[in-house]
């Protein structure tokens, strides 16, 4: 059975705690929260950041994990936002990579294309290119979420765009349940993609 070692409950400024809750806690050895901000005269909601995280993990049958997250809560406009999170199943470089320069080429592929299934499949193509060889050999699963402002004549709202590849998947909490905002791909998952893979060999 895996325990618990360190909890990252950072990204809601608004969280309480009650001495009774922390207990709970008390068998892990790392917990993140954040402090309270002291607000001051001169915040407003213009200077106030419109996006938090927060994240933890867990290790599995390995007491190592190789998660690198790119965490962005002022991406672009600084009303949007970018979460991605890169697993390298056993290598550490490839997500490591990746957490450093994948926010970086959405930006350069945002300049290109507005259409969010052609920008997103092009941050995934040029993020595999600028590994080089360590992509190559090792590799990694990667999700991708983009949260955008899009005006429109109504007013404006925000929107989410997922990407991923591998294992990684997206999950949404709605009304306490759980929903799929991506899909797993892997040769287990996808009879499709296992025959293409055989197809290639």
């Amino acid at each position: 059975m895996a325990t618990l070692h360190e909890l990252d409950l950072t990204g809601n400024s608004s969280l309480l705690l009650e001495h009774k809750t922390l207990n709970l806690f008390s068998h892990i050895t790392t917990l993140k929260l954040d402090q309270k901000p002291a607000m001051t005269t001169g915040d407003s909601l213009g200077s106030s950041t419109l996006w938090n995280h927060g994240y933890s993990e867990m290790s599995g049958q390995r007491n190592k994990l190789c998660v690198s997250v790119l965490a962005v809560d002022r991406f672009g406009d600084s009303v949007e936002a970018a979460y991605g999170v890169f697993d390298g199943d056993r290598n550490e470089e490839v997500p490591r990579l990746l957490q450093c320069t994948m926010g970086d080429v959405l930006s350069e592929e945002l300049l290109h294309s507005s259409v969010d299934s052609v920008y997103m499949s092009n941050t995934f193509l040029t993020s595999h290119r600028k590994l080089g060889m360590a992509g190559q050999k090792l590799g990694a699963s990667a999700l991708l979420c983009y949260i955008h402002h899009e005006p429109s004549e109504l007013g404006s709202y925000f929107s989410l765009t997922v990407a991923n590849v591998g294992s990684c998947q997206a999950v949404l909490c709605r009304d306490g349940q759980p929903l799929p905002l991506s899909k797993v791909f892997s040769l287990e998952q996808s009879t499709e993609e296992m025959d293409r893979v055989k197809l290639s060999k």
